[in-house]
Order: C-alpha cells, then sequence, then structure tokens
C-alpha cells in the first residue's frame, strides 16, 4: 500500500482518484488490488462503487465540506428564550422537568419557533447569554 494521503488532495483530486478507481474496478481489476495499486481503502472503494451503482457519475461528485449551517434564532427570538428562561421554571410554561436543562431549551425553541437545534448548539446560546447551571437554575 502506498504511503500517500489523500485527504491531503484538493476534492478534483480526490474526485478524480475515485473515478480512476472505479474505473479500473468496471474494467476487472479486483477491490483489493485497486485499493493497494491507488493507496485507498477498500471500505472507500466499496462506498463509491455502491454511489457509482446507484447514481452513475454523479454520485462520485465531490460534496460540500464542513458543517452544515443549520437554523439558528435571530436577536428578537434569542432574547425571548432567555427572557423566558430567565423568569420562569420549565413546569410554568407546560414543559417537563423543573429545572432548565438544553434539552428542555431546545423543546421551547421547537414549540415557540419551529426550530429543532442540538443540544450542543443550545448550549452555545446559553453560554453566549452568559447563563450557567447554576444561573439558570
Amino acid at each position: 500500500m502506498r504511503n500517500d494521503d489523500t485527504r491531503k488532495e484538493s476534492q478534483k483530486g480526490q474526485e478524480g482518484i475515485r473515478r480512476k478507481v472505479v474505473r479500473a474496478v468496471a474494467e476487472g481489476m479486483k477491490q483489493v488490488e485497486a485499493a493497494r495499486v491507488f493507496g485507498v481503502s477498500r471500505t472507500s472503494i466499496w462506498s463509491w462503487m455502491k454511489a457509482y451503482g446507484i447514481s452513475g457519475e454523479p454520485g462520485l461528485a465531490s460534496q460540500k465540506r464542513g458543517r452544515k449551517k443549520g437554523a439558528s434564532l435571530n436577536a428578537q427570538q434569542a432574547a425571548s428564550i432567555r427572557k423566558s428562561v430567565l423568569g420562569n421554571n420549565p413546569g410554568q410554561l407546560r414543559l417537563p422537568g423543573f429545572l432548565w436543562t438544553r434539552g428542555i431549551i431546545g423543546e421551547l425553541i421547537l414549540r415557540r419557533f419551529g426550530l429543532r437545534l442540538s443540544r450542543w448548539t443550545v448550549g452555545r446560546y446559553l453560554k453566549d447569554w452568559g447563563l450557567t447551571v447554576r444561573k439558570a437554575c
């Protein structure tokens, strides 16, 4: 197996390697041999062949990198949620529990604004608002 790391390649370079590997396997090269020759993992080849079988050439195209941009609160929504957390307990807002948690605050955001935020995102909002476990309780 080669020592090259294809993660260091550009997206176009990676796409080119995917296309070469799939072409070689389609022409009869065994996947194990292709993995050795091209310096990629067998599991990668398996997933590329599956994508090629489902979508053809477009299935091998590079995808957008990085974290997906998700929903977020605007300033007015954030102020409303912060005020609710500081002025009430979850029971007063017909939410489960007696203490605020990231999950319960996420449920409040979902009910009010229809935005489903992860616990981590809710935690970042709490940090930005200066709320900690002790301050929010």
